[in-house]
């Protein structure tokens, strides 16, 4: 039994979309793998945090209030340094690229190396969003490829919280995921879970995950998310301000 065991019996018809077992399972973190049903993760973000505190993400399994992962960050930093288990346990160090002409994040051991464990692209355009994340499986060597996209309108995922995860390396592309700016229906969102979600300065939204699936590297993208979406917002209010002062 893996950290996302739950005794909830969901039912697809509740879920956002059909949330089904795919024929391998897709990840590279076992823990966050090992769960036979979705599970739903509740993302909340301490929106006038500066992200150089430990406290600007609570991220907890929504029906337990249980910690799911910990992002860690350092002093004056809005991406995290290193993302950690619930018993603070190093999964990966992360970082986001320099001098890139997108946004692209790379993931890296722990224990070292010069080589990235995964990969973080925003290919985003005006009229959609597409993030995708990359690795190598290691057990038979091909490329693998998941992306968030847009699950409604036109950028709902930047703009409401409303994407579709699919593996589109696979051509079938199935579903593996989805994030809404409210729980599903197929939990009841524990007490714990409300009580974060209800402060003032709290901002939330909801993974929810398929079975065989690895939410460590959906919950990756999520941050990565949120990141682009802070600095698009940064840079129109940088240029509305800069209209202001010109006129």
């Amino acid at each position: 039994m893996g950290l996302f065991s739950t005794k909830n019996k969901p039912t697809s018809d509740e879920l956002p979309g059909p949330l089904n077992r795919p024929s391998q399972p897709i990840g590279l973190f076992q823990n966050y793998i090992d769960h036979e049903k979705p599970v739903v993760v509740a993302i909340h973000e301490n929106q006038y945090s500066w992200g150089n505190e430990d406290s600007r993400y609570q991220i907890m399994v929504a029906a337990s209030g249980s910690i799911a992962i910990k992002p860690h960050f350092s002093w004056k930093t809005t991406v995290p340094k290193e993302i950690r288990d619930p018993h603070n346990n190093p999964l990966f160090n992360f970082k986001m690229k320099t001098w890139s002409s997108t946004h692209t994040f790379q993931a890296f051991s722990p224990a070292g190396g010069d080589n990235p464990i995964f990969t973080v692209k925003n290919t985003t355009r005006y009229v959609s969003t597409k993030i995708a994340l990359s690795y190598v499986n290691t057990m038979d060597g091909r490329p693998v490829e998941i992306t968030l996209e847009d699950s409604k309108e036109k950028r709902s995922a930047i703009k409401e919280h409303e994407g579709v995860f699919k593996l589109t390396s696979d051509p079938a592309q199935p579903i593996l995921g989805y994030i809404t700016p409210n729980p599903p229906t197929i939990i009841q969102e524990s007490a714990a879970s409300k009580a974060v979600g209800d402060k003032k300065r709290m901002g939330s939204y909801y993974l929810t995950i398929a079975p065989g699936v690895d939410g460590a590297l959906l919950m990756t993208l999520c941050l990565c998310l949120d990141e682009i979406k802070m600095d698009k917002e940064l840079a129109k209010a940088a240029g509305d301000g800069g209209s202001i002062a010109i006129g």
